[in-house]
């Protein structure tokens, strides 16, 4: 296992075996399992990497599940312009007093995101509040709040909730409530206008 520049805000952190974490700052009761491997993001609370994913350059909100052999933030090469893609004649070193493309755009998503297993997340995208991603998933552009996407490359299959619930949901923020408002919550969670005629 290897650990370098982990960054803890307390001591519930779950690595499973084989785990590589690089420049990495987590929130609380976050769980990686095997063979993750993260680079230079940041995690929030309550949130689990599945096994045999990649993230690099990307930050994650709480409450958020990753699944399995997902790809996110693996680096772009420029397609408009450039003569070349080759990282050589872009980035400062062999022939490049400095880099003229940056590879490496941050990945931003939000909190409650669900990103199905084989799900490849380009770099520079922003992934909103509450979506879902589908299995096998290629995001290249940015996804609304409480949209549930699929395909390749992945585009909007229906919301998950009404404009008026989503609404709701945006101003409550029950992610960033407190642990004893969830428990005393987390019953009508399972019911979205249980849950909203609970919080009005």
């Amino acid at each position: 296992m290897i650990r370098k520049y982990l960054l803890l805000s307390n001591i519930n952190l779950k690595l499973a075996k084989d785990v590589c974490v690089v420049k990495v700052k987590f929130g609380k009761n976050v769980l990686l399992e095997k063979d993750v491997h993260i680079f230079h993001s940041i995690i929030g609370d309550f949130s689990y990497i599945n096994y045999n994913s990649f993230v690099s350059h990307t930050s994650i909100g709480k409450f958020c599940s990753v699944g399995p052999f997902c790809i996110i933030g693996m680096g772009n090469h420029p397609s408009r312009s450039f003569v070349s893609t080759s990282p050589y004649l872009y980035i400062k070193g062999s022939f490049l007093p400095k880099s003229l493309y940056d590879e490496s755009p941050k990945v931003k998503i939000g909190n409650d995101v669900w990103i199905g297993a084989h799900v490849t997340i380009i770099n520079g995208v922003t992934i909103g509040d509450g979506a879902i991603i589908g299995a096998n998933s290629v995001v290249i552009r940015d996804v609304p709040s409480y949209a549930i996407v699929g395909g390749v490359p992945a585009r909007v299959i229906r919301q998950r909730f009404t404009d008026m619930e989503i609404n709701h949901l945006n101003k409550i923020q029950w992610w960033n409530q407190s642990e004893v408002w969830l428990r005393e919550n987390a019953e009508n969670m399972s019911d979205i206008k249980k849950f909203i005629e609970s919080n009005k």
